[in-house]
């Protein structure tokens, strides 16, 4: 038992020791040598991750108030690489807020989580910073099984300095605008008054738009248009991967047989219910009855039936009413009062 709680403790500490690599290996990324992209993300994920290894995030659209939720998206291990390159981010940094809980797991498995976690995107122009809950699984070998970062919200934030000199120009203009109509205010009051007010004038040049950068993410979700996209890819993936797994298990079939044999072998067909063992006709496929009214004259062993011995009809083998007996064919109404 001590034994057993002293190889808990040090994995303890070695596994936020590898998280602390994590962090520092994810932040040291340098994009400037483009070609050596995806070879970096792949190291990287090939040193912390296991081939079992699991990203799991999610999609929020902010500016969408009617959206139903997030979306949960799951990335395995061949993915990863290529969603980091997604990202375009000149630098990319994983920081832990209070509140860091740990615990072991059954087969020397460890846990950690921290709720104050945040994830920040540098971008040429701006930086985008979202924050959210962290929860890591690592084995037995202090690799990453599961990397799962919720996030709550996000926010992008462009140098105040490139704010300013965006907004330069528009400013200088209305300094000029200032300067041209100055002159109205220079009128005595007793000439304003008698005199109709002067239109106002405007420079030579218009208005200068605002010139602040374009977002560096898609607007309200956060992340790059690459990234979204390759998220939705991702998605469609993983939903056909029961179809992938039938074909690695029939080799020898073409592509279309295996879509074949995974519709008529897994796929429910829209039949109808079953019960005992046997199909039930559907409803709206049962056999009408014929549209005309049948009368029944004779009943088994040539019984008289009660229309005949002065009772009541029967109609489809019901009795009528006996209150209301069918009305004989009305004859036209002769003129006069008959005798």
């Amino acid at each position: 038992m001590m034994a057993q709680a002293q190889k808990r403790e040090g994995m303890k500490g070695h596994c936020l020791l590898r998280l602390m690599n994590f962090q520092e290996h994810l932040s040291g990324y340098s994009s400037q040598a483009k070609d050596k992209d995806i070879a970096h993300w792949q190291e990287f994920v090939h040193r912390f991750f296991s081939p079992r290894g699991i990203y799991r995030t999610n999609v929020r659209n902010k500016a969408d108030t009617e959206a139903s939720g997030d979306k949960q998206v799951e990335m395995n291990f061949p993915a990863i690489p290529h969603y980091f390159q997604a990202s375009g981010a000149s630098k990319i940094e994983l920081q832990l807020g209070q509140g860091t809980t740990d615990k072991p797991l059954p087969g020397d498995c460890h846990f950690i989580e921290n709720s104050n976690a945040s994830v920040t995107m540098w971008f040429e122009t701006s930086h985008v910073v979202h924050i959210g809950n962290l929860r890591l699984q690592f084995d037995a070998e202090s690799k990453i099984d599961l990397f799962e970062f919720v996030s709550t919200d996000h926010d992008e934030y462009v140098s105040r300095t490139v704010v300013v000199d965006g907004a330069k120009p528009n400013h200088q203009w209305i300094k000029e605008w200032r300067t041209v109509n100055s002159e109205n205010s220079q009128a005595s009051p007793e000439m304003s008054k008698k005199s109709k007010p002067r239109p106002k004038k405007s420079p030579q040049n218009p208005p200068p738009d605002l010139d602040i950068p374009h977002s560096a993410v898609k607007h309200g979700v956060g992340i790059t248009e690459q990234q979204f996209q390759f998220l939705e890819i991702v998605e469609v993936m993983g939903t056909m991967n029961p179809l992938f797994q039938a074909a690695h298990q029939h080799p020898t079939m073409g592509a279309y047989q295996v879509l074949e044999d995974y519709v008529s072998n897994q796929i429910p067909q829209p039949g109808a219910p079953a019960m005992n063992g046997q199909v039930m006709p559907n409803a709206g496929q049962k056999r009408r009855r014929p549209s005309g009214v049948k009368v029944e004259e004779d009943t088994p062993g040539n019984a008289s039936t009660p229309s005949a011995a002065g009772g009541v009809p029967q109609v489809n083998g019901v009795a009528g009413n006996k209150t209301k007996p069918p009305t004989p064919r009305m004859q036209k109404r002769m003129k006069g009062n008959p005798a």
